[in-house]
């Protein structure tokens, strides 16, 4: 009998029985082939395969009125044939409420430890600012700046008290002019309206857009100009500037 089969460059080869399980070279590549096992055998192992898979479809059509439950495998001779049941897949929903509780639980103390630190911290610079920066005793000053005996705006006007009250650290009150040329002073911030008590040197700055000085050099740096700050008293102080020259 004749064995026929094919390289793998698709030479189509054929050998005799007497040199199955043997190896020859392919005319066409040169590669070794083992010679396989007659084709004819082959078709009879895959009839026997069929008329095994045929013959248990028929006993499964002829037992489907029986109470029992064929198996998911069943065996002939050499040949297996298993039927498998798919299993059910179970579909998975999101649980908003268990991952809540668990970002919950790892977000929340550590969001509870940073507002804590926070508040900590802002309670001790305020008290630290408390101490250094001590309010003084203030008194209610205000007036009108004028620049050759018209109204000066945009002026900044500083109260730089020469003897600060014990306990203060900075001793400087200052004020700004509107269109009219009116200030009133406040020490650090709006919250502590008016200027130190006491004996105060007077400096006075405003530039023009470019940023140059528009008053006598007098008014500013070594300032010829003072304030006697009276402690009860709503004090008045008005100046009337010279231009730069």
């Amino acid at each position: 009998m004749t064995v026929r089969f094919a390289c793998r460059c698709g030479k189509k080869m054929k050998a005799s029985d007497a040199k199955i399980g043997t190896k020859i070279l392919c005319p066409e590549c040169g590669s070794p082939i083992k010679v396989p096992e007659s084709s004819t055998a082959k078709k009879e192992s895959i009839g026997s395969a069929g008329a095994a898979a045929s013959e248990l479809a028929g006993n499964l059509l002829r037992g489907s009125g029986s109470s029992k439950t064929p198996d998911s495998s069943f065996s002939t001779q050499n040949n297996q044939i298993s039927f498998d049941t798919p299993e059910k897949k179970t579909k998975r929903s999101f649980d908003f409420w268990g991952t809540f509780n668990d970002l919950s639980s790892t977000f929340i103390p550590i969001i509870a430890a940073i507002m804590i630190l926070v508040g900590g911290t802002y309670w001790l610079s305020s008290s630290m600012m408390r101490k250094k920066f001590y309010v003084p005793e203030l008194a209610p000053v205000h007036g009108v700046i004028k620049l050759d005996k018209k109204p000066l705006a945009n002026a900044f006007v500083y109260f730089i008290a020469k003897k600060a009250t014990k306990g203060s650290k900075i001793g400087t009150a200052m004020g700004k002019t509107d269109d009219n040329g009116h200030y009133e002073l406040r020490y650090l911030t709006d919250e502590y309206p008016g200027g130190v008590v006491g004996l105060n040197k007077v400096r006075i700055q405003a530039a023009d857009s470019n940023g140059r000085s528009i008053i006598a050099t007098e008014y500013a740096g070594r300032t010829t100009l003072s304030a006697d700050v009276i402690s009860g008293k709503n004090n008045e102080f008005n100046f009337d500037l010279k231009p730069r020259e």
